[in-house]
């Protein structure tokens, strides 16, 4: 199983710069506060949305359709993403805020294209701002756009099962007291 964790950042910078352009810096690191005209993207929580969660377990199928093992179904796991933008003219920095939120107001579904290894669904949703947001980022109290992006993640514990059946199941039935079959007149 690929670090989704990576790679649900990966995903999320690579929509980024297709909508904000590559000329403004972008980080995946806690904000500094700089001036610079950027953008920050902070991970702030995970959480698994036990709502979702299933039970049993998933067969997996060979190129023949045989089903050659099983695992658990995919875990629902919520990243929290603080986005702040910085600039020195704050209009500059709220248009950028703004084409964050239009950003994930247009793109429910991240894009499969930039992930590579997650087959399922990877949806994004606008959350609210947890208390003390700023300050446990160390920066001074500021707007962000808040993301949910619920990633379904794998738990690496295939297990094989036996072989197929090769016959049909065959019964006998015998009197253990080696007496005649009773019939039926």
């Amino acid at each position: 199983m690929a670090p989704v964790i990576a790679e649900v950042g990966r995903a999320l910078s690579a929509l980024l710069y297709e909508e904000l352009g590559r000329e403004v810096q972008l980080s995946l690191d806690a904000p500094v506060g700089d001036m610079s005209v950027r953008v920050d993207v902070s991970l702030f929580d995970l959480a698994e949305d036990v709502t979702r969660r299933q039970h049993g377990a998933v067969r997996l199928h060979d190129e023949d359709g045989r089903v050659v093992g099983v695992r658990p179904p995919p875990r629902y796991i919520v990243l929290s993403y603080a986005v702040t933008a910085w600039a020195v003219d704050p209009l500059a920095a709220h248009g950028l805020l703004d084409a964050v939120l239009q950003m994930a107001l247009r793109h429910p579904v991240l894009p499969p294209e930039h992930l590579a290894s997650i087959a399922e669904p990877v949806t994004m949703a606008l959350r609210d701002a947890p208390p003390g947001l700023c300050a446990g980022l160390g920066i001074p109290l500021k707007a962000a756009v808040c993301l949910a992006v619920t990633v379904p993640v794998t738990p690496d514990m295939a297990r094989p099962v036996g072989p197929p059946v090769g016959t049909g199941l065959r019964l006998s039935i015998a009197d253990p007291q080696h007496r005649p079959a009773l019939t039926e007149a």
